[in-house]
């Protein structure tokens, strides 16, 4: 039988391997991870039950949410052809913030979604990850947000996003980033006929990042054109610590011979 510590690792690396599988669209088989894991198949029994229940929910939440939009659209038409209508309100699938207002989702994944919004303290746009379950989040998804929330705010560099504060918002937890305008990386070279030295400018400020966060013992682990943005001032931005993890101490990745 293994110790409860043994239990915990091998229940986290089934988790974290599940959870990444899931963000890069595949659909991955629940038997063959309780095959592969018998140590802690019970544990993972019950989170692949919660998970499958939180889904339906969200579906659920999501179905009645575009019955209501629908809805209120109609109304809304109706009310405009006699003179009454005050416009549509925003739509019931938008989660309600007490700090922030919500202007529109840029992207999801299983683990959150990213909406950009604005501080209503500062006025500030940020882009704004909250935690997709909500109150609903099992434990090991509030581990890994909050994981993710650490290690991206460890880091402070002109070609990192940053983060600005974390917390909970009307139960959901939360952390507001730095408000980027711009496209992926791949989306920015379509767009502009850079010449080869711009190019490899533009790739030395990825590379530059990423040998910092090596340095302060972060490794990103989903780095694509998609994670880097690139500004109106032709700045590329890494975003989206979802699946970095802390280097362990004497990595290779971290040379003994780099000074800060």
């Amino acid at each position: 039988m293994s110790s409860p510590d043994k239990t915990q690792v091998l229940l986290d690396q089934a988790l974290e391997d599940y959870l990444s599988r899931l963000d890069r669209g595949e659909q991955p088989d629940i038997q063959e991870y309780l095959e592969r894991y018998p140590d802690c198949a019970a544990e993972l029994e019950r989170f692949f039950r919660d998970f499958a229940y939180v889904d339906a929910k969200i579906a659920a939440e999501q179905r009645s949410a575009l019955q209501s939009a629908a809805e209120e659209s109609i109304g809304a038409t109706d009310s405009a052809g006699s003179g009454l209508g005050e416009g549509p309100s925003r739509p019931a699938a938008t989660p309600t913030m007490k700090r922030f207002e919500l202007i529109e989702e840029l992207g999801a994944g299983s683990q959150g979604v990213v909406f950009k919004a604005r501080q209503l303290g500062t006025r500030r746009l940020v882009a704004l990850k909250v935690i997709r379950e909500g109150a609903f989040a099992s434990r090991a998804e509030r581990r890994r947000f909050e994981s993710e929330v650490e290690l991206a705010s460890s880091l402070s560099h002109p070609n990192i996003v940053a983060v600005y504060e974390c917390g909970q918002d009307a139960g959901r937890d939360y952390y507001a980033m730095e408000y980027i305008e711009g496209d992926p990386l791949d989306v920015y070279l379509d767009a502009h006929s850079l010449d080869w030295r711009a190019t490899v400018e533009l790739f030395l400020q990825v590379c530059d990042a990423i040998v910092y966060a090596h340095q302060h013992g972060v490794i990103h682990r989903d780095l694509k054109p998609g994670n880097v943005l690139v500004d109106g001032g032709g700045r590329a931005r890494i975003v989206d610590f979802g699946l970095a993890k802390p280097i362990p101490a004497g990595s290779s990745l971290v040379p003994a011979n780099v000074t800060e």
